[in-house]
């Protein structure tokens, strides 16, 4: 998994609210996103103590994600922008692969910087250790984004998960078996690979 980080958190606007009781609390609002600096779809991240993993489409504000060093950071912002055309960059490295907004900020040796300013050869950090990007991968899909800020602004193991998956069967029986009526008894059948002798089944009972 790749470090990434979601968009910095800028203040707009700090106003003062001053009670009667003579109590104050103070309100910030935050500036709108403009580049939308976002992860795809089926980006996930690592739920703390173990728990599993979460799609960013299934993150809600008060949420919490694992930190790159354990810690837990809490959802600050999370939201879905529309589908639209929308550039994104590749990034690959031989054990990891993470698609985002070409304005993502990426973790790189001594800060971040946006994934539009990488190219191949620079080094980025994956899991525990900094690997060399072996593609980079610009490109344009019409696609949904999600923007999330994380409280602290602390990086995270990014992943992506696979849209569909392989089918496989698994190991085969070494025999067939044969139902001989509705209730049994059933017939047991070795493969042609295993011993030559049919039995009966030790579950099976007569009708």
């Amino acid at each position: 998994a790749a470090l990434a980080t979601g968009p910095p958190m800028n203040l707009s606007e700090i106003r003062y609210v001053n009670h009667a009781d003579g109590d104050y609390v103070i309100i910030g609002r935050y500036e709108q996103e403009n580049d939308n600096r976002c992860y795809v779809p089926n980006t996930i991240f690592e739920i703390p103590n173990g728990v599993g993993f979460k799609k960013a489409t299934s993150l809600q504000l008060g949420d919490h994600v694992q930190s790159s060093g354990g810690k837990s950071l809490r959802v600050a912002f999370c939201h879905v922008h529309p589908r639209q055309n929308r550039n994104l960059v590749s990034l690959i490295t031989p054990q990891a692969e993470l698609v985002v907004t070409h304005d993502h900020r990426v973790v790189v040796p001594g800060g971040n910087t946006i994934a539009s300013n990488l190219t191949v050869g620079d080094l980025v950090c994956v899991g525990d250790r900094m690997q060399s990007l072996a593609k980079v991968l610009p490109f344009t899909l019409n696609t949904e984004v999600v923007e999330i800020r994380f409280d602290p602004d602390d990086p995270v193991q990014t992943r992506l998960a696979p849209r569909w998956g392989m089918l496989t069967l698994g190991a085969p029986q070494p025999w067939v078996d044969i139902p001989l009526g509705p209730e049994g008894p059933n017939y047991i059948e070795p493969r042609d690979d295993e011993a030559t002798q049919p039995l009966l089944s030790p579950r099976a009972r007569s009708v």
